[in-house]
């Protein structure tokens, strides 16, 4: 490392990339303490590889943050799996729903349809909506170009449709 290199202090870092992190890694778990432990682990990661990785922290950070969550959330589903199949026969339904009811249940179906894309429009569909990152940055953190970006993002909203529309039709037909 050349002497006339500054390399930013910690907090200086932090403070310029933690509300990032937070949303990527609470856009992949929907769990705000899980997106803290994420955060604080990706931080004490940072410090140890900070003077290799202070010139790309921001993106290395994203990458980190976005590895963790994806571990957790793998982790997450494959235990949900195991409780739905050992209970799927138990759904019971209340016939008197209100708005703030049905708003959740939107809330919840467009969470539940994020996290059955494939991982690779996943992610970009968390880093735009969740972390608000521009695709340039989106492009870098991933290591794919912007155009790759775009017609993930494209791919994603497709499919996100359709999955929309089957758990509206499942969800109608209960």
């Amino acid at each position: 490392m050349a002497e006339d290199t500054i390399v930013p202090s910690f907090t200086q870092v932090y403070e310029d990339n933690f509300l990032t992190v937070y949303r990527v890694a609470y856009g992949i778990t929907q769990n705000s303490e899980v997106a803290e432990d994420i955060c604080q682990e990706v931080f004490i990661r940072y410090t140890q590889y900070e003077k290799k990785v202070y010139k790309y922290a921001k993106y290395w950070l994203i990458r980190v943050s976005r590895n963790l969550a994806i571990n957790i959330a793998k982790r997450k589903q494959k235990e949900h799996m195991m409780y739905s199949h050992m209970f799927k026969n138990s759904k019971m339904v209340d016939p008197a729903v209100d708005k703030s009811i049905l708003k959740e249940e939107n809330k919840d179906m467009l969470i539940a349809a994020i996290s059955k894309l494939p991982i690779r429009y996943k992610e970009v569909i968390i880093m735009k909506q969740y972390a608000d990152l521009p695709y340039r940055d989106i492009a870098k953190a991933l290591h794919i170009s912007e155009s790759n970006v775009k017609v993930r993002m494209y791919r994603a909203r497709v499919l996100l449709k359709k999955l929309l529309k089957t758990a509206r039709y499942e969800h109608e037909n209960i």
